[in-house]
């Protein structure tokens, strides 16, 4: 499920999360540009409470990745 990381680039995107496809990737995705990519590090930094790791910022390049994210910090806590 992917639902999570689809509304967190919604929000960060400033789009609605069914305009967000579940495929959407940097360089896939139009509204994926590179201002709404470091907008994205902001929501990110307000949802776990703490400044993402640069191995987790890096690794962010589609919306599996984002979700993969979220679920690593779900299950060390933050």
């Amino acid at each position: 499920m992917t639902d999570r990381a689809r509304t967190l680039l919604a929000k960060a995107f400033e789009i609605e999360v069914s305009e967000v496809p579940e495929t959407a990737a940097i360089g896939r995705f139009e509204a994926w540009t590179a201002r709404r990519h470091a907008r994205l590090f902001d929501v990110m930094a307000e949802v776990l409470g703490r400044e993402m790791t640069g191995a987790e910022a890096s690794s962010i390049h589609s919306v599996a990745s984002l979700q993969a994210v979220l679920d690593s910090a779900q299950r060390t806590g933050g």
